[in-house]
């Protein structure tokens, strides 16, 4: 396998896996665990040293970044937690568990919080959230990037999966859209079957 097969495969390979997952999901989706989800971007591959003037805006981002290191040349140092290197010849199966491993290092980055004094946290700051919001946007920050069915939000928001809170439901998640957009996080509706908190 030479570097120009692996630098333009691999990324592709995970796009599709992506791809795939979002056609295939089931309505059920939101119950599987954010580590199972991909990041929106994916994993830069970039020649080292003669692309390390491309890091800065790649990290500033906080975009992944898998290092193909030349031959001639020693490794970078002092690597971020979303970087990471290969020198080639590596086998493909190598290549692809670096790239997960960089997906979930920066996913789990990503992923905002909300404390357990309804102070939501994120990479950009803190918004402290009244009850009734962070009823409902917890069970979007805990499926991150995964989609939440709105009956579950109901549950969550006003005790009970009852249709008569479907108008309240639609009001909050416009609020809350507002207010957490500022921390670059948007909610995004998945039309029949419910929301999906990721980054905007």
């Amino acid at each position: 396998m030479d570097q120009g097969t692996m630098t333009a495969t691999a990324p592709s390979r995970q796009r599709a896996t992506v791809d795939r997952s979002r056609r295939h999901s089931k309505p059920n989706a939101h119950r599987r665990s954010r580590t199972q989800c991909q990041p929106r971007r994916g994993v830069k591959f970039l020649r080292w040293p003669h692309e390390e003037g491309k890091r800065s805006d790649y990290l500033a981002e906080r975009i992944p970044i898998l290092w193909v290191v030349e031959s001639a040349y020693a490794p970078p140092q002092k690597l971020d937690p979303i970087e990471d290197w290969v020198r080639l010849p590596m086998p493909q199966a190598d290549v692809d568990a670096r790239v997960t491993c960089l997906m979930h290092r920066a996913l789990n980055e990503a992923v905002p919080v909300i404390g357990p004094d309804n102070v939501l946290h994120t990479r950009a700051g803190r918004l402290a959230l009244a009850d009734s919001e962070a009823a409902i946007l917890a069970p979007l920050a805990e499926n991150f990037q995964c989609v939440v069915a709105r009956k579950a939000l109901v549950e969550r928001g006003w005790g009970q999966p009852s249709d008569q809170y479907r108008n309240a439901l639609d009001l909050r998640i416009l609020r809350l859209r507002r207010r957490i957009a500022p921390l670059g996080l948007e909610i995004k509706t998945v039309w029949g079957r419910g929301y999906m908190l990721e980054l905007a």
